[in-house]
């Protein structure tokens, strides 16, 4: 049980990575330098909360599921960060909207999460650090 709370709370570092990076990239996009700034989705009701967690909640629920069964933490660092971009992915799908019209699958792949793997990684270092925390308590 121990283990499940501390896979569920790491999983929720994959939910800041995926913020942070989105507002990155929006900073970028919206004053040209590294900044942070949440995207405006044009919804009137929207919760930017939900707007964040259910696009990430695959990759939440995919790593409590890894986490949980493998201790290895090399492997598990290697499956938070495939998950993070995988959140991130989905929550570019969702905002992609505030950044221009129309982005096929293609272009928000390659223009809003290739063109700014840095951001993504500099999305990470938090995420790796909250990952390592809860990895040396929960062992």
């Amino acid at each position: 049980m121990r283990r499940i709370v501390a896979a569920g709370l790491q999983s929720l570092a994959i939910m800041l990575v995926a913020g942070l990076f989105i507002a990155l990239v929006s900073g970028e996009l919206q004053q040209q330098r590294l900044t942070l700034a949440w995207p405006y989705s044009g919804e009137p009701y929207s919760n930017p909360l939900l707007d964040l967690l259910l696009p990430s909640l695959p990759a939440m629920l995919l790593f409590i599921l890894f986490a949980c069964l493998v201790r290895n933490t090399l492997a598990t660092l290697i499956t938070f960060t495939l998950l993070a971009f995988l959140a991130a992915f989905c929550v570019c799908m969702v905002f992609a909207g505030a950044f221009g019209a129309t982005w096929t699958t293609g272009e928000i792949v390659r223009e809003l999460l290739l063109d700014h793997l840095q951001l993504l990684a500099l999305a990470l270092l938090p995420g790796w650090l909250m990952l390592l925390i809860f990895q040396r308590r929960s062992a």
